[in-house]
């Protein structure tokens, strides 16, 4: 590992350097919970081992949960004028689940059909991840996000007690470290302690799924009419809380807001989910996933079967939110994946 050791006190006087250079962004405390904010100061940071997830994932930095697209004017002609991605951003805090998540998000936000709104606020943001704790709703290891992935952070700090061991992902996490006058080398124990420190998290982990992630499309593809499937459905509320707070959800709506003179208006979008009774209403009025059983299948295919044909992976990072948020207790995929395999709604993790 490419690694330096900085002492806690001193990244806090190296964070609220950042706070003082420009925006940046982190983990603060808000409650029992955490959220990511704006920092007005380093001591808003909050990286304890007790922060095992935010309320929203990091993608809302680079797919705000509601933005203007442009705004518009209407005369002879129609005007429009994009308006700017924002100035470059600090974000520190996200865990590797969070991390891979952006990467996911990359495939399909800058694959084959590029969205230049999300491009651009990724290029202008610098990550400095964190290592964590799991808890009772993480299933990272069955989705092989437990790791920090190559090329998705900038600087990874892993706490081993009085100091971090800061992992250099990138020329730009290189450059933003030369901004801390007191970073060292580090030492073969230090390495020791982060490996220890992974082993230990790896095990902590108790949700596992029956199957290697990678084979879920083909199991999937014959149990379409599980009766398992049905059996969650009929429980869920359709308030789509799994969507809304899920790392790797990209479904948007656009709509335009005319101003009051009709004169003109803007463009935007929000966040929008498949659980959502209206979510696949067309304009004839027509409902192509008009029943509960149609559209919470349809999550779990979506992230299990049909992105991962298309992108080579499976579009979940085990961060535990759709768990956490569900209030019927149905939106775990590894409960959910484990009882549609063995074909029963009895299937529990191992």
């Amino acid at each position: 590992m490419n690694t330096r050791i900085i002492g806690k006190s001193d990244f806090t006087n190296f964070v609220g350097t950042l706070v003082s250079e420009g925006t940046v962004s982190g983990v603060t405390k808000k409650g029992a919970h955490f959220a990511y904010e704006n920092l007005e100061s380093a001591d808003q940071l909050y990286l304890d081992s007790e922060y095992v997830r935010t309320l929203l994932p990091a993608k809302k930095y680079c797919f705000p949960p509601r933005e203007e697209l442009f705004r518009f004017s209407i005369g002879d002609d129609v005007s429009a004028k994009d308006e700017e991605e924002g100035a470059p951003r600090v974000l520190i805090g996200p865990h590797p689940c969070d991390l891979h998540a952006l990467r996911m998000l990359d495939l399909s936000m800058g694959g084959d059909n590029v969205d230049d709104h999300w491009v651009r606020r990724r290029e202008n943001l610098t990550i400095i991840g964190v290592d964590c704790t799991p808890d009772a709703h993480c299933f990272c290891t069955s989705m092989r996000t437990n790791l920090p992935p190559p090329g998705g952070f900038d600087l990874f700090l892993t706490d081993i007690g009085e100091k971090f061991v800061v992992e250099i992902g990138s020329e730009k996490g290189r450059s933003l470290l030369a901004k801390s006058p007191v970073v060292r080398d580090s030492a073969s124990a230090d390495d020791a302690a982060v490996v220890n420190f992974r082993n230990r998290k790896v095990d902590s982990v108790r949700q596992q799924l029956y199957t290697q992630p990678e084979n879920l499309p083909l199991a999937l593809t014959s149990l379409r009419n599980s009766p398992v499937w049905e059996e969650f459905a009929e429980k869920c509320l359709g308030c789509a809380s799994c969507n809304t707070t899920c790392a790797t959800c990209y479904c948007f709506d656009v709509l335009d807001r005319m101003d009051l003179t009709m004169d003109g208006g803007i463009r935007e979008r929000h966040w929008d989910g498949c659980l959502l009774s209206e979510f696949a209403v067309v304009a004839s009025g027509e409902n192509f996933r008009d029943t509960g059983l149609a559209r919470y299948r349809h999550r779990y295919y979506r992230k299990f079967d049909y992105l991962p044909v298309r992108f080579g992976r499976v579009f979940c990072c085990g961060c535990g939110r759709c768990s956490v948020n569900c209030l019927p207790d149905i939106a775990n995929p590894v409960t959910v994946l484990n009882a549609v395999l063995e074909g029963s709604r009895t299937g529990k993790p191992s």
